[in-house]
């Protein structure tokens, strides 16, 4: 069992951009944790209109609410099963208002609370577990359920829900299937996807090609895009033997679970910014991360390269939101504020 720590340095550091832009990231304010307080894994966190930060813990199944100052402000939600409880909690979501989402796997719920962390309500037809969230720009949630449930017909398929969350009524439902295009041993495609402006699906086949995808909720085809001039190139032998050596002798307990990568630049993460440019975060080959910017056309504008191993948890109202992802090292939250010269 390994410590989480919600962490943001006194640090800037420019990064220069191709084509004369640029973005300029500092690692901001430090979320204080005492001695005698630490996460126990940080599975999500989340930014509030007001620059609250809400943080995930699925090991201690607790939802905690920071000031923008980096103190505690408030535990929106413990452990437990009754109204307003986590158990098993997977994924957060924050809508335009601030109203936040959590799907709970044990629970087999939704549950919801308003920016202040009062408990709204639960949600519980969610079809089944392993579902991830997202809000739109209306202010209705959308989850995604299991990739691997099959259909009257026994077919593959991905399902996603849209819900009002002013009533709890459904809004849009749509079923996609997991054909050859969408199907690999290497691929798990939809774990990692964001919602545009416009409520359409923006994914990628990670760990597999540099290809994209936009599709409507019920799996129809936009367009793709692929980024010109990357192909993906496979660790070696050599080179994976290096990587389960590293993580025998990490002091940080890895899980046996954990796959080995197997490509050198892979998917991890997708989000969208207010610009309406879409940052895909990679693992690079040397152990660090990297985004690559793309414009909605799918225009390639630049990549910002990253000194260490994160995922991207959320990038929101000028913050981006990362967990350290690093074997050696303690689990830790990254808060990175960016600055757009463009």
């Amino acid at each position: 069992m390994r410590a989480s720590f919600l962490i943001v340095f006194f640090l800037s550091t420019f990064f220069a951009l191709s084509f004369g832009q640029g973005i300029q990231l500092d690692i901001e304010t430090k979320l204080p944790v005492s001695e005698k307080f630490y996460f126990g894994h940080v599975s999500d966190a989340s930014v509030l209109p007001n620059g609250s930060i809400i943080v995930l813990d699925s090991q201690k199944n607790q939802l905690l609410k920071f000031n923008s100052s980096g103190i505690l402000q408030d535990t929106v939600a413990r452990e437990g099963k009754g109204p307003g409880e986590l158990s098993g909690p997977l994924d957060l979501a924050t809508g335009p208002s601030g109203k936040i989402a959590v799907f709970d796997i044990k629970n087999v719920r939704i549950t919801f609370w308003d920016a202040k962390g009062n408990y709204i309500q639960d949600y519980a037809e969610n079809g089944g577990w392993g579902a991830s969230l997202d809000w739109n720009n209306k202010g209705e949630l959308v989850f995604r359920r299991h990739p691997f449930q099959p259909d009257e017909n026994g077919n593959r398929v991905i399902s996603f829900t849209g819900v009002d969350t002013n009533n709890g009524e459904k809004t849009k439902e749509g079923v996609i299937p997991l054909t050859s295009q969408f199907d690999s041993q290497y691929t798990c495609v939809f774990c990692r996807w964001t919602l545009t402006n416009e409520s359409t699906i923006i994914t990628a086949l990670n760990d597999t090609k540099y290809e994209f995808y936009e599709l409507t909720i019920d799996g129809k085809k936009v367009r793709s895009w692929r980024r010109k001039g990357m192909e993906p190139v496979r660790y070696s032998e050599r080179e994976l033997e290096q990587i389960k050596q590293k993580r025998k002798e990490s002091p940080i307990q890895v899980s046996k679970d954990k796959p080995l990568p197997t490509y050198k630049d892979w998917f991890k993460s997708f989000e969208i910014d207010s610009k309406n440019r879409i940052w895909v975060q990679v693992a690079t080959k040397d152990g660090q991360s990297a985004f690559d910017i793309f414009d909605m056309s799918g225009a390639f504008l630049q990549r910002i390269t990253i000194d260490r191993e994160i995922l991207m948890l959320e990038l929101k109202r000028g913050l981006v939101l990362a967990r350290t992802d690093e074997p050696t090292q303690p689990s830790q939250v990254l808060i990175y504020r960016f600055y757009d010269y463009n």
